[in-house]
């Protein structure tokens, strides 16, 4: 799920520094909430966040 965004001085797990929005990236879960600030402090967006907020086809499909 979506989150406001936040950076952290402490990389966490990450090996580069990036801004993280949302709760369901291990990434970002790493980072202990007290380290957490507010924003993006021109930093990349966390491509793990990219991928969970990327909306997903949830159809089913039946292969022939």
């Amino acid at each position: 799920m979506q989150t406001a965004p936040f950076y952290s001085l402490f990389r966490g797990i990450a090996v580069e520094d990036i801004w993280h929005d949302n709760d369901e990236c291990q990434i970002g879960q790493s980072i202990a909430t007290q380290d957490r600030l507010a924003g993006q402090d021109d930093r990349k967006h966390c491509p793990y966040c990219v991928l969970h907020n990327t909306p997903r086809d949830t159809r089913i499909v039946r292969r022939r």
